[in-house]
C-alpha cells in the first residue's frame, strides 16, 4: 500500500509504512539559514520537524498552487520530516509497474529531476504515480538538494 499525492501536476507516492500522519493547513514557521527547499519548521507534539517543499527542491512550477496544503509527516530510519502536498489522492494498493530505469529514457523536464528519488512507478485510476524511495529523498535533503 502507498499514499498517493500531488505536487503540482506530478503524482507521487510513499509507502504507507513510512507515513506517520497527514496534517491539513498547519502553520509553518520560517527557518532562516536553511536551504530554499526547506519551507520551515513545525512543532508537532513537542518535536521540531523540518518541512520540505518538493516544488522548490526539484524546481517545479508554482502554477496551480493550492491554498489548502497538506503536510505528510514521513519517518525514515532516524529521520522525520514533512513534505508539502497540494492534494492527497488516497491510499492505493499496487503492484509496481517496473523498475524506474525502465522509463528513464522517457523522462524529461520535471520527471528527470525527480529520477534520483523514484524507486518505481505504478498506475492508479489512469494516472502514473511515481513511488518515492524515502531513503534516497533523505539523502537528497541532507545533501542540500
Amino acid at each position: 500500500m502507498c499514499i498517493a499525492f500531488l505536487v503540482g501536476e506530478v503524482a507521487l507516492g510513499l509507502k504507507i509504512g513510512c507515513v506517520r500522519e497527514i496534517i491539513i493547513n498547519k502553520e509553518v514557521s520560517s527557518a532562516p539559514g536553511f536551504p530554499p527547499f526547506i519551507k520551515g519548521l513545525i512543532n508537532r507534539r513537542g518535536e521540531i520537524i523540518p518541512i520540505c517543499d518538493l516544488r522548490k527542491l526539484f524546481l517545479l512550477d508554482d502554477e496551480g498552487l493550492s491554498s489548502e496544503r497538506y503536510i505528510i509527516i514521513v519517518e525514515s530510519g532516524q529521520n522525520k520530516y514533512g513534505l508539502l502536498a497540494d492534494e492527497i489522492l488516497g491510499s492505493i494498493s499496487y503492484t509496481p509497474e517496473g523498475d524506474s530505469s525502465a522509463f528513464e529514457d522517457d523522462l524529461e523536464g520535471v520527471l528527470a529531476r525527480l529520477r534520483p528519488i523514484v524507486s518505481t512507478f505504478l498506475k492508479s485510476g489512469g494516472r502514473t504515480v511515481f513511488l518515492i524511495d524515502e531513503s534516497a529523498l533523505v539523502g537528497r535533503l541532507k545533501g542540500g538538494g
